[in-house]
């Protein structure tokens, strides 16, 4: 009933520009009056789905309904420690593939913690291959595999996207070396990039480390939360000094000892 009181409103008020109903447990009854409210609301740019029981059938029902709205510009349907989690699923994916494709304002979407896996995740990706208009996108904790990156980056090369986030996933050095080859490229947009809490050591920062000496774009780059060490230490300090383009670097909680630490406040 909540819902149905909502789409009513949203349909006669014009005024409404951000709509935060994260955390309401909205489910399969309470989609529906709302996409049909956004069918008709032309004023909203935020829209905030977090943490709402989405399933598969939701997702599918609210990304066709967006795939040509004209304001929407930034959509959270991530999820956090609380219940009502969203659960896209394949389906929702694919759905959100074609979002990608057709929609030409939307340029925020945060899909966190949405156990999207291999399959759900290449669907998004070929969302990205063909989309020109997304700024900002939040992947994480979505136990993402190492080798997905590969392709990911692949599409980001395409892509507008200076923002992306994919914290607490799988990645490890692997996949640190082929984001490395986006970071090389001439092609690369990405301005800030969090990859806290994965399983990235001293080897996979070796590649990023390497990779921001030559380049002038990263302005911001999180590395908490992983095991990188002291070895790397001397070749980050040395891309430090190289890249003047970089001004945020967290490195918090990566077993750094105190010394190397005392080096890289001193570089």
């Amino acid at each position: 009933e909540g819902m149905k009181v909502l789409s009513s409103i949203l349909k006669n008020n014009y005024n409404f520009a951000f709509l935060n109903l994260a955390d309401n447990n909205i489910g399969v009854e309470g989609i529906k009056p709302l996409c049909e409210a956004l069918e008709m609301n032309n004023s909203l740019v935020s829209l905030d789905l977090s943490c709402n029981n989405i399933n598969s059938e939701c997702a599918v029902a609210l990304f066709e309904t967006l795939q040509h709205h004209p304001t929407i510009a930034s959509l959270d349907v991530s999820n956090n420690e609380k219940l009502h989690k969203n659960r896209i699923g394949n389906k929702g994916c694919l759905a959100l593939k074609s979002l990608l494709q057709s929609n030409k304002i939307l340029t925020t979407l945060n899909v966190a913690e949405n156990a999207i896996g291999v399959e759900g995740f290449r669907f998004i990706v070929d969302g990205l291959k063909e989309n020109n208009v997304l700024l900002s996108l939040n992947l994480s904790s979505n136990k993402l595999p190492a080798g997905c990156i590969y392709s990911l980056t692949s599409a980001l090369m395409r892509s507008r996207i200076i923002e992306l986030i994919l914290k607490q996933n799988d990645l490890n050095d692997r996949s640190m070396d082929d984001l490395a080859m986006l970071i090389y490229r001439k092609e690369n947009k990405l301005e800030r990039i969090d990859l806290s809490n994965n399983s990235i050591t001293h080897i996979g920062a070796g590649h990023l480390f390497r990779a921001l000496m030559n380049d002038s774009t990263v302005k911001k780059l999180n590395l908490s939360g992983n095991i990188i060490g002291g070895c790397m230490i001397p070749q980050l300090m040395e891309s430090i000094m190289m890249h003047k383009g970089l001004q945020y670097l967290n490195l918090s909680l990566c077993k750094i000892p105190d010394e190397m630490a005392i080096e890289i406040g001193i570089g």
